[in-house]
C-alpha cells in the first residue's frame, strides 16, 4: 500500500487523492519517488529505489505486457461500479484496488431535471464499460461512452459541439482538453487545478443544483437579448423614414435626441430584469 500512495501523492487526479487519503498514517510515510511520469488516460510511472513501479488502468497493463491474474476480480469490482486501479512492476501485478465514486446528493433528480428542461446527458469517462454503465443506471443516463482516453474524450466533445450547443462537467486532468472544446466547461468544487483553468465556469461548492440555475439563466439571458434586438429593430424601423423626410413631420433635433435616449433606456431597463437575483447562489 505504501508504494502504491507514494505513487499516487504525485498526482493530481481525484481517484489518486482518495487512494492517498485512505490511510493518512500511511501516506504521511511515503517513498521517495523518480523519475515520476504521467500516463494520459492510463495511469502513473515512477522509481522507487531503483525498480520501476506504474499505477494505472487496464489499458496501462496492455501497454506493458503483463498478465492481468486479477482479471476476475476486475470484473467483480466493476459490476459493483467500482473503477480499477492496478499496482505492478514491469514483471507482474502486485495488487488491484476498487473505489467506488461516490454518488453526489440529488444527482439523480438533477439529471432528470436537466432533461426535462429539453436537454441531453451523456456520460463520457475513461472507466472501463462494465463500471461506466453501473453507475449510469443509477442515475438514468441512456447514453454512455466509456474507456476513452482523454483526446478521444475531446474529440467526442467536439463531435457533440458541432452546434456549439455542449455544456460539459469534469473534475480531472483527463478532462482539461475536453473542457476547453465544449462551448461551456464548467469545473466542480474541489476539482483539479487544470480542470479549473481549462474551464468557462467554476462551481466553488460542492451542489450540483448550480448547473440547473445556470442552464435556467443561460436560456433568461438569451431571451433578454432576442427582445432588445427586437426592440432596437423596430424602433429603427420606425424612426428612419421620419428621419429621411418621407412622411411629412418634422422632428426637432431634441425631440430626436430625446427619442434615442428612450430608446436606449427600454434596453437598459429590460436588461436589469436579469438582476442579481437570478445569479446562482
Amino acid at each position: 500500500m505504501k508504494i502504491l500512495q507514494s505513487l499516487e501523492a504525485m498526482s493530481n487526479h481525484p481517484i489518486a487523492k482518495s487512494i492517498v487519503n485512505y490511510n493518512i498514517k500511511l501516506s504521511t510515510e511515503n517513498k521517495t519517488i523518480e523519475e515520476f511520469k504521467d500516463i494520459p488516460g492510463k495511469g502513473i510511472q515512477g522509481k522507487i529505489n531503483g525498480k520501476t513501479y506504474y499505477a494505472g488502468n487496464q489499458k496501462l497493463l496492455n501497454e506493458k505486457n503483463i498478465k492481468n491474474i486479477y482479471a476476475e476480480k476486475e470484473l467483480e469490482y466493476s459490476k459493483k461500479g467500482e473503477s480499477i486501479v492496478y499496482l505492478f512492476d514491469e514483471k507482474e501485478v502486485l495488487a488491484i484496488v476498487g473505489l467506488s465514486d461516490k454518488i453526489k446528493d440529488n444527482m439523480e433528480e438533477i439529471i432528470q431535471k436537466i432533461k426535462e428542461n429539453g436537454y441531453k446527458v451523456i456520460m463520457l469517462t475513461g472507466d472501463n464499460e462494465t463500471t461506466a454503465k453501473a453507475i449510469a443506471k443509477k442515475l438514468n443516463i441512456e447514453e454512455v461512452i466509456s474507456n476513452v482516453s482523454p483526446k478521444e474524450k475531446q474529440d467526442k466533445i467536439k463531435e457533440i459541439n458541432k452546434n456549439n450547443s455542449c455544456l460539459m462537467v469534469g473534475d480531472g486532468i483527463n478532462d482539461s482538453p475536453a473542457l476547453k472544446t465544449a462551448t461551456v466547461g464548467i469545473s466542480v468544487a474541489n476539482g483539479t487545478d487544470m480542470s479549473a483553468d481549462s474551464a468557462d465556469i467554476i462551481l466553488l461548492k460542492d451542489n450540483m443544483n448550480l448547473i440547473i440555475e445556470l442552464l435556467n439563466i443561460g436560456k433568461k439571458t438569451i431571451r433578454i437579448v432576442k427582445q432588445n434586438l427586437f426592440w432596437a429593430l423596430f424602433y429603427n424601423i420606425c424612426m428612419i423614414p421620419l428621419a429621411m423626410g418621407i412622411l411629412p413631420i418634422s422632428l426637432n433635433p431634441m425631440i430626436a435626441s430625446l427619442a434615442m435616449t428612450f430608446s436606449s433606456l427600454t434596453v437598459v431597463l429590460n436588461s436589469l430584469r436579469l438582476s442579481f437575483r437570478d445569479m446562482p447562489k
